[in-house]
């Protein structure tokens, strides 16, 4: 008899549909990957801002070397030599540092540091 209602319960039961793999969430997944590579390349390259006492106009620092290298600004990775950079005025001191050399100038003019060892 138990084997009867068996068979009569798994004739009468339907399988559930097969789980549909969709590719909306892989495509969705490598969007915020795309994006948050592309936010963090612009973080990367943003050029320092010079802060401080400020002065009226802006000033324009050339930084060169013997061969190209690469350089940082207070810290911040500022680009490739030679490169110049416009920065507001300020009579704070940048620490700028590439080639094994270090420099501190204040950049409150117009200027070409040369980052020869």
């Amino acid at each position: 008899m138990w084997a009867a209602e068996r068979a009569a319960k798994q004739a009468g039961a339907v399988a559930p549909p097969p789980a549909k793999k969709g590719k909306g969430s892989l495509v969705v997944a490598i969007a915020l990957l795309v994006m948050v590579g592309v936010f963090i390349v612009m973080i990367l390259q943003r050029q320092p801002s010079a802060k401080g006492s400020e002065l009226p106009d802006g000033i324009e620092l050339t930084i060169t070397a013997p061969r190209p290298v690469f350089f940082t600004i207070d810290g911040a990775r500022a680009g490739k030599t030679p490169l110049a950079i416009k920065l507001k005025g300020s009579t704070r001191v940048l620490r700028i540092e590439g080639n094994g050399v270090v420099k501190e100038i204040t950049a409150d003019r117009d200027q070409v540091v040369n980052l020869v060892k």
